[in-house]
């Protein structure tokens, strides 16, 4: 009985082990430039509409050039997007603290790989003043088979609203 009950640990370890390496295994290199498909993707909406309500502030419409320059090399990923400070992420399932854009508060930042996608979560602050709400935002990267298209699909989430939008992306 004991040696039934040893082997059951050991298959219990070998399946923690695989799940274990499934979640940090590398998803399809992201590297190169990346240039917003306007006609494919969703019109994005300004996060700061209850400021701006009336106004046209920004947001990205389907004539709006958005760049994505990316660098993935093993576990980090560097995210550089036009007028959006740097992103350097760890792809590694755990959570990490970085600068929110604005520099002003801290984020909590999780990446990870499920397939061939990357998922990255941030939690920050939503408003700027102490006391405020959350902001959850969920990004999933998807690269095409061919390696000539990526599709980010984004979910934000404060405690009024939920809104998801795709944004399709063009290898040059």
């Amino acid at each position: 009985m004991s040696k039934f009950l040893s082997s059951m640990g050991d298959l219990a370890a070998l399946l923690i082990a695989s799940f274990s390496l499934a979640g940090s295994a590398i998803a399809a290199d992201l590297t190169g430039k990346w240039v917003r498909d306007g006609a494919q993707s969703d019109q994005v909406p300004n996060p700061m509409y209850w400021t701006t309500r009336g106004v046209d502030a920004g947001g990205r419409g389907a004539n709006s050039t958005i760049e994505l320059v990316i660098k993935h090399d093993g576990d980090k990923l560097q995210i550089a997007e036009t007028n959006v400070p740097l992103r350097v992420l760890t792809v590694d399932g755990r959570p990490h603290e970085m600068a929110t854009d604005t520099g002003l508060q801290r984020a909590s930042v999780t990446a990870a790989t499920r397939g061939e996608a990357v998922i990255v979560d941030w939690v920050q602050p939503y408003g700027g003043l102490p006391g405020n709400v959350a902001l959850a935002t969920h990004q999933t990267f998807q690269l095409s088979p061919d390696g000539a298209t990526l599709v980010v699909v984004t979910t934000r989430t404060t405690p009024a609203r939920r809104e998801s939008y795709t944004e399709v992306y063009r290898k040059q």
